[in-house]
């Protein structure tokens, strides 16, 4: 069956994996903080469903419509993500920071992973293996520039939802991880940039 799927389509399936992560992370927060979540979890499942089942992407995906089943379970990833994050903020006044420490603490682990990282363009790939940003064909991404030390991406639209928000502390800790020579920054004009620290 296996034969039916394409490299991308375990690449995306790893990055929906990885959000799902994040979702788990955000409900172990919410039980340290003492929150009842059995409403939460129940609501939710009713909003968005559950997540993808602990096989491998042959046992589970449809294979009828590959393209169709991924860009669900980015949906509902991304929604479930959402709705946990809107329930943390809600509970906890100093929610927003502590879910800033999160991501920045999840960052940081998979960029441990990436030390091999030599270069804007390799960081920007690195960070793109974990990142959703809905499907390949949608190209959510244009790189405007491109060297050695420094990358330079806009996007289609920039969501203004707290869950987008949060990707930044995620991708700082990352690189500060990956390749600490390297920072990362977001301009006011849309602008998204990797570069070598010093330039």
């Amino acid at each position: 069956m296996s034969l039916f799927l394409g490299k991308i389509h375990y690449w995306l399936f790893n990055k929906i994996l990885w959000l799902e992560n994040i979702e788990l992370n955000i409900i172990e927060l919410c039980k340290k903080e003492g929150f009842n979540l059995e409403e939460e979890k129940e609501r939710i499942e009713k909003l968005y469903g559950k997540r993808v089942e602990n096989k491998n992407l042959e046992d589970i995906i449809d294979l009828k419509n590959i393209h169709g089943w991924l860009a669900n379970k980015i949906e509902v990833s991304e929604g479930r993500v959402h709705e946990w994050i809107e329930f943390f903020i809600k509970n906890d006044k100093n929610g927003i920071e502590k879910l800033e420490n999160l991501y920045k603490e999840l960052g940081s682990a998979d960029g441990e992973k990436n030390k091999s990282l030599e270069n804007s363009m390799e960081i920007y790939e690195g960070i793109n293996n974990y990142i959703l940003d809905g499907m390949p064909c949608d190209r959510i991404n244009e790189i405007i520039y491109s060297e050695k030390d420094k990358i330079i991406w806009k996007r289609k639209y920039i969501p203004s939802t707290i869950d987008f928000k949060l990707r930044k502390f995620w991708i700082e800790g990352f690189i500060k991880k990956a390749n600490p020579n390297y920072m990362y920054l977001e301009k006011e004009n849309g602008e998204y940039i990797i570069e070598k620290r010093g330039l």
